[in-house]
């Protein structure tokens, strides 16, 4: 059986090498990119895609990419637009415990995005785990660098640095000019 799994594999490597005559060719929808003007377009040319209705996954890939950049535009508009902004769901006993931390905090403001709640939450996740390298929430962000999930949102507030990053980024109300 092992055998026949080789003569297979050797044939669509050779398949995929070579190429099958016969199957008409499509031209590939390339932007040119800046400083590559004199590219010659005809020369790129794929071979092996016989129609798109064949393969539905190619379409669905470029529609995928598009929302996530569209996500990841959103994200970062985000955290330009808000100081302080954590991303969170609504259950999750963590999150939970970082809205408690900070809610200590006079903060000026605070966006608080439930993931469990928006639109394709999961993908904003996704986008999130580029920028944060975790998967999980809650995810802080404040002056638009990440500062950690809830355990290091808790140990840094234990510490005394939570603090310092909220004064550095000037999101805390001064008490004494709120005492009137």
């Amino acid at each position: 059986m092992i055998k026949y799994y080789y003569y297979f594999y050797f044939y669509i490597s050779i398949i995929l090498f070579f190429g099958i005559e016969g199957i008409p060719t499509q031209e590939l929808d390339l932007k040119v990119k800046n400083g590559e003007e004199n590219i010659n377009k005809n020369m790129l040319k794929e071979t092996s895609i016989p129609s798109k209705q064949s393969i539905p996954n190619v379409v669905l890939t470029s529609k995928v990419d598009k929302e996530m950049q569209e996500i990841e535009k959103t994200i970062q508009n985000l955290l330009f637009h808000h100081k302080v902004i954590l991303f969170s769901k609504t259950y999750c006993i963590f999150s939970k415990r970082a809205k408690e931390v900070l809610s200590k905090y006079d903060l000026k403001e605070l966006e608080v995005v439930e993931l469990d709640i928006v639109e394709n939450g999961p993908k904003y996740l996704k986008a999130l785990k580029k920028l944060s390298g975790i998967h999980t929430v809650p995810q802080l962000f404040v002056g638009g660098e990440f500062v950690g999930d809830a355990r290091k949102i808790i140990s840094k507030d234990a510490s005394g640095t939570l603090k310092e990053i909220l004064q550095g980024a000037n999101v805390l109300f001064d008490k004494l000019k709120h005492r009137n």
